[in-house]
């Protein structure tokens, strides 16, 4: 059914996603690639990644702001997930194409992404990996469309489920899944909620108006900047942020919130004067 290209379009840990053609309807599609051998017998790898349980959340998923699966084939080796071919790229290159982004265009993307999450939450379904990397583009100009990507960390939680998996990029990670000595993929003590998603959009939301991350390590260790980010401290005297509204501070102030009790909800954020504005 598929003729795979070698034209590789982006490269995560554990996939490879590739240009693909429908030989039917020479349709361009992408296609997403995983060797099983990276995973065990119930489909988890390193980090809490999980294909199985991405496949079979995003057959179930139809939202404009969510990458659809179109099929699904599996081979003694590898399995292969065909979604549509987005040409924007993803939304970290475009943020370092540009240095940073202008400020109406970054509350258009985050929109985006909040109704995105919003149809996420209300099905008790935490993505847990949310940054830019994994945030694609339909097009390369301004005001693009865009869709979540790479559901491997994602969970379907009851509605009093706490999550305990510690999983996610540092960068996005929330402090509630910083765990005294816990790696990625092992249990955190206390337990978590979907607000980990709203933490990892506000480290997202700085990034794209300031062309920084919140908190960051030059050194690569992983201890200085979970203290960082439990401290909850955020830097806003760069001089970019005297041209940024300070309803677009607010708005990143109260998605950083250490505590998720204090922290604004996707349907505050959408609620929020940034956003309305």
């Amino acid at each position: 059914k598929y003729q795979i290209t070698e034209t590789v379009l982006g490269k995560g840990t554990f996939a490879e996603i590739k240009l693909v053609y429908k030989k039917d309807s020479q349709k361009q599609m992408a296609v997403k690639i995983m060797e099983k051998r990276n995973f065990s017998v119930n489909g988890t790898a390193g980090g809490g990644t999980n294909y199985i349980h991405e496949i079979n959340l995003l057959r179930a998923i139809r939202h404009p702001n969510i990458v659809r699966v179109y099929d699904v084939v599996e081979t003694p080796r590898n399995v292969y997930i065909f979604m549509p071919l987005l040409r924007g790229g993803d939304l970290f290159d475009y943020i370092l194409e540009n240095e940073r982004l202008a400020e109406d265009e970054a509350k258009f993307i985050i929109y985006q992404v909040l109704r995105a999450l919003k149809y996420l939450h209300d099905a008790n379904i935490a993505h847990r990996d949310l940054k830019p990397e994994n945030t694609l583009l339909a097009s390369n100009k301004p005001y693009s469309r865009i869709m979540l990507t790479d559901f491997g960390m994602a969970k379907a939680a009851g509605r009093r489920e706490l999550m305990k998996t510690m999983c996610g990029t540092f960068q996005y990670i929330a402090p509630e899944m910083i765990s005294s000595g816990a790696k990625p993929g092992e249990h955190v003590k206390q337990g978590y909620t979907t607000a980990v998603d709203c933490w990892s959009l506000g480290v997202m939301t700085y990034a794209m108006v300031s062309g920084m991350l919140p908190f960051s390590d030059d050194e690569g260790n992983p201890q200085i900047l979970f203290s960082q980010i439990l401290s909850g401290y955020l830097d806003f005297t760069a001089p970019c942020w005297r041209e940024l509204s300070l309803e677009c501070q607010s708005f990143v102030f109260n998605l950083l919130r250490v505590n998720p009790d204090k922290r604004m909800s996707v349907d505050k954020a959408l609620q929020h004067s940034w956003i309305l504005k």
